[in-house]
């Protein structure tokens, strides 16, 4: 069981991921550049993190167009990046143009979306 507040839950599991760090000793070896900043692998516009090696996904660090260098930790950006890079890796040479959007569901009838 789990006690929020006051209120107690029956459960089986619970998971808590909370100040996870990555292990980076695979990205070392095959000389993935970590971004200090914002965390994650440095990729070019196309994904490309290394010549032949891609990354996408919460773990790519891109170049936003408008907004910079940045991460972006959400199923559209997650969905779309990764199908840019396996478009890349059969030579589309595709830029990443994508502005990424961000949605939750806040109860049955109440969600929101935004860039």
């Amino acid at each position: 069981s789990v006690d929020l507040s006051g209120k107690t839950i029956e459960t089986d599991h619970v998971v808590v991921a909370v100040g996870v760090e990555p292990d980076h000793t695979l990205a070392s070896a095959s000389k993935l550049q970590v971004d200090s900043k914002h965390g994650g692998y440095t990729v070019n516009e196309q994904f490309e993190a290394q010549p032949n090696l891609w990354v996408a996904g919460d773990a790519a660090a891109f170049l936003d167009p408008q907004l910079g260098r940045r991460r972006v930790e959400h199923h559209d950006h997650a969905v779309v990046s990764g199908r840019l890079a396996g478009e890349n890796m059969t030579g589309a040479n595709k830029a990443y143009t994508h502005q990424s959007m961000f949605w939750s569901d806040l109860g049955p009838e109440v969600g929101y979306e935004a860039i």
